[in-house]
């Protein structure tokens, strides 16, 4: 019973690097009697009609990185590129 009221509580997280269609993360949550998903997607690739599937599903929230212009955007990559690209160039 316990196992139960805690698996209840957690909310999960569904990662996926590319966003795409969006069935992997949907998939992911149907059947799995779990709180709505936080789906998070590093670009926000979506084919046509994708994002509205993921919200439709019942996702509570869809957030990607800037990498990729998109409603979703909600991690800023800006500065972690930046010193990246630094580095390179700095050899």
């Amino acid at each position: 019973m316990e196992g139960k009221r805690r698996r209840r509580r957690l909310q999960p997280r569904l990662r996926s690097s590319f966003c795409r269609s969006g069935w992997e993360m949907i998939s992911r949550r149907i059947g799995a009697g779990l709180p709505a998903p936080i789906c998070v997607g590093v670009h926000a690739l979506f084919a046509e009609g994708a994002y509205a599937d993921l919200v439709a599903a019942g996702a509570a929230r869809v957030v990607t990185c800037n990498t990729v212009p998109h409603a979703s955007n909600a991690l800023d990559v800006t500065d972690l590129l930046a010193d990246a690209v630094q580095e390179v160039q700095q050899g």
